[in-house]
């Protein structure tokens, strides 16, 4: 059965005084602070994560969006019950804090999620995609460390290539099966890659997991990124995951960690914003440009190249400058009669994330079977 990585059903200052645990300062030479399971302590992005606290004893994570605004995951902020929580049942740490501090004096004034998520199923698709939740703030909480939400079509081209992502948390340390189970006194972190299937307007991205190091009870809410260029693009919180090392895959060698994308529950990101009196952050425009292909632009750094060739076996070649150009991509087409026709029956799809204003592209089709001729189609790709 799939877990919610969400509840440690205690407060994190009880129990690490419950265990007789001490919480060093941070720093301290010598000392190894456990972080996530198997995870790294202080990462870089350490200060993305806020630790979050219900006054039933619910622990999870989330992360700071906007200095008023903190993102997490919507299953984070029921009771006992399965009903909403209200504002003034939220405690909040400060980003990256360790969390047997005391909380701020922040005080959560509005929710924004998607109140029928309670009726959902545990296993529906739709509960994932809408596991998002907003808390607005009645002042300040610190400064964000991710630039700016992801759009669908840079996770679907984040994801086509395989992107690594970074996820931090303050979750449990050890399985859920440990009976002397804690959670993390610090911000832990852990990273992997985008190499699960995610189609542009979907709402939900996975990521494998390597069976040693990953996510548990307490970690929910948390944020998972991608370095794109300059930018630190916020995919989505942790929603959940299955398998070690938290817990025994079923089945068996399935292990994985998901999320909402965000950015797909833009009803929820324009209320949030709204009711903080926060403008919407500037997204980039990529758009692609060929001799036979009509100029295409998507929102943020992310580009598509989809067409019909009489060919199966494509290759993606990226221009490095002077006379040289490099492989950066194979794809062998499907079939789709349907879309492209009888004569040029093979869908070839190549997807793409641009950090530079101008860069040159050629989808070469060498001489296969079922067609003795080339082909090459140069496209120049633009973000503005």
């Amino acid at each position: 059965m799939e877990r919610l990585c969400a509840f440690a059903f205690v407060s994190f200052a009880s129990l690490v005084a419950g265990l007789g645990l001490v919480a060093p300062a941070q720093g301290v030479e010598g000392h190894s602070v456990p972080a996530v399971i198997n995870g790294v302590p202080y990462p870089p992005l350490s200060g993305a994560a806020v630790a979050l606290e219900t006054d039933e004893g619910f622990f999870c994570s989330g992360s700071l969006w906007r200095s008023r605004i903190v993102a997490t995951a919507a299953h984070c902020l029921e009771d006992a019950d399965g009903n909403m929580i209200t504002a003034a049942q939220i405690a909040l740490w400060s980003p990256g804090a360790e969390s047997t501090s005391a909380p701020t004096d922040v005080r959560v004034t509005d929710i924004i999620m998607d109140e029928g998520w309670f009726t959902y199923a545990e296993d529906d698709y739709e509960a994932t995609a809408r596991d998002l939740a907003f808390l607005i703030l009645d002042k300040p909480l610190g400064t964000p460390v991710w630039s700016r939400m992801a759009t669908q079509s840079e996770v679907a081209a984040l994801t086509w290539n395989g992107a690594k992502v970074e996820f931090v948390g303050y979750g449990a340390t050890t399985p859920s099966v440990d009976p002397n189970a804690s959670l993390s006194v610090t911000p832990g972190g852990i990273d992997s890659r985008l190499t699960w299937g995610y189609d542009e307007g979907l709402g939900v991205f996975e990521v494998p997991g390597n069976e040693v190091s990953g996510t548990c009870g307490g970690d929910s809410g948390g944020p998972w990124m991608s370095r794109v260029g300059r930018e630190i693009l916020y995919i989505g919180p942790l929603s959940g995951g299955q398998g070690l090392p938290c817990d025994k895959p079923e089945p068996q060698g399935e292990t994985y960690e998901y999320g909402p994308v965000a950015s797909a529950n833009s009803d929820l990101v324009n209320v949030a914003l709204a009711t903080a009196g926060e403008a919407e952050t500037p997204v980039p425009r990529t758009c692609i440009k060929g001799d036979d292909i009509k100029r295409t632009c998507w929102d943020g750094r992310a580009w598509e190249y989809d067409f019909c060739w009489d060919a199966r076996k494509a290759e993606l070649w990226k221009w490095a400058g002077g006379r040289k150009w490099n492989r950066v991509d194979r794809f062998t087409g499907y079939k789709d009669v349907e879309a492209c026709g009888k004569k040029t029956p093979y869908r070839i799809i190549f997807r793409g994330i641009e950090t530079k204003k101008n860069t040159w592209y050629e989808v070469y089709l060498p001489p296969q079977g079922g067609s003795d001729d080339e082909g090459v189609d140069p496209f120049k790709v633009t973000v503005s």
